[in-house]
């Protein structure tokens, strides 16, 4: 009975695939907040009115204001595609690492299942020679004649 000689790359490869994992939960995180920060501008430029019955300063300052938050909405929602592109790179990173790992896991698998046959067949051959000696002593007769005397021996 051998141990797994890959269990080192397997270590390796689980903790690659960790780090992705935790790196994806991270990208996920900013996406999440990228697409809350788009969804706030968003609300507040929809609900922006202009003040029509003001003087001019005031109308120029509104249009200004909205103009402000309509170029922050921009860079929001640029963000938030940006975001979203990191997302799928990560997930295709953390993919990339859990089939790799996936790949060596079955591998060890493998190994484990070969090495319980292994000790299955060991167990069955130990049982059968111990059955195996045991009806052999049970077919030796306990009694044998003496060819030459003719009587029992003992």
């Amino acid at each position: 009975m051998t141990g797994f000689r890959l269990a080192g790359l397997l270590r390796v490869r689980a903790l690659r695939e960790e780090r992705a994992r935790a790196e994806l939960a991270l990208v996920q995180a900013r996406a999440a907040t990228a697409s809350r920060r788009a969804a706030e501008h968003e609300r507040v430029v929809l609900s922006a009115s202009s003040v029509a019955s003001a003087g001019t300063p005031m109308f120029l300052a509104s249009v200004a204001a909205r103009s402000a938050e309509v170029s922050a909405l921009t860079d929001a929602l640029v963000l938030q595609s940006l975001a979203q592109s990191d997302v799928a790179v990560a997930r295709d990173a953390w993919l990339a690492a859990r089939n790799d790992s996936r790949v060596v896991q079955r591998l060890a698998e493998r190994h484990a299942d070969e090495q319980r046959r292994a000790r299955d067949r060991s167990d069955q051959h130990e049982a059968d020679e111990r059955s195996g000696s045991t009806m052999a002593r049970a077919r030796q007769p306990r009694h044998q004649v003496d060819p030459v005397c003719g009587g029992d021996q003992l």
